[in-house]
């Protein structure tokens, strides 16, 4: 009997290595305007990253929450600190509203993209960060000021 049980731990022990070992790896890259990648991380499956913000017309923090999912980049949920000019103002489609003061929270909306192009500020205007999904900070705005950057996915 304990071999038996021995061998059900080895095989599925094997099986988990060799999944593990096969199963895609996506990384979440930013290329500059001539398309190199300028900076990388991998991504788990249902693993989040998020951009902030601050907005050029409201001068409030904006958070835009991303998840990986198949071969897409979702916008998870984005939240903001205000409903005034150039933000959103409603729930988006199939999605929800919540304001969990001081944030107003946009959620859901099925909302996929394979690339996102995002202009980067500076110091004085957006501040733009990256929050990765392991929790570091990359303050986007002090290493590609006034660059316009294209988040893409790859495998």
């Amino acid at each position: 009997m304990k071999s038996r049980a021995g061998l059900c731990v080895f095989i599925l022990f094997t099986e988990t290595v060799l999944f593990l070992f096969s199963a895609p790896v996506r990384i979440v890259e930013f290329a500059d305007a001539s398309g190199k990648a300028v900076l990388s991380f991998p991504v788990c499956l249902g693993n989040s990253f998020s951009t902030e913000y601050i907005h050029s017309v409201q001068l409030c923090p904006v958070i835009d929450e991303y998840r990986v999912t198949g071969n897409f980049i979702w916008l998870w949920e984005e939240r903001t600190q205000s409903t005034n000019a150039g933000l959103p103002t409603e729930a988006p489609y199939l999605g929800r509203f919540v304001h969990d003061a001081p944030w107003y929270r946009y959620i859901g909306g099925r909302h996929a993209f394979d690339s996102i192009r995002l202009r980067v500020g500076d110091a004085q205007t957006g501040r733009n960060a990256l929050v990765l999904p392991s929790g570091e900070r990359v303050e986007l705005y002090k290493k590609f000021p006034g660059a316009v950057l294209t988040l893409r996915l790859r495998r």
